[in-house]
């Protein structure tokens, strides 16, 4: 079934001091998905679900994605204490 929206939740890790999105789902052997410029995790939205019984599908979002950044934007101006 298609999906206009994602299924599932993103995470968040810091790399090297900056933020990096990403979603990880399921278990077994990892199944790395890649967008390209100017995609992201959204464009894997109805094959994740296809490969979960195959193992873990691991959809990271690159490193200044707007779309992230857009969201640190919004917290950080939001955010009570100083933006570092």
């Amino acid at each position: 079934m298609m999906s206009e929206t994602m299924p599932y939740d993103k995470k968040f890790l810091d790399v090297n001091g900056r933020k990096i999105a990403y979603v990880d789902e399921g278990s077994g052997n990892p199944i790395v998905l890649l967008h390209g410029n100017p995609m992201s995790s959204f464009l894997w939205r109805n094959v994740a679900p296809e490969l979960l019984a195959s193992g873990r599908v691991i959809i990271p979002d690159l490193i200044g994605h707007p779309r992230l950044c857009a969201g640190l934007r919004i917290h950080k101006k939001n955010s009570a204490s100083p933006a570092a």
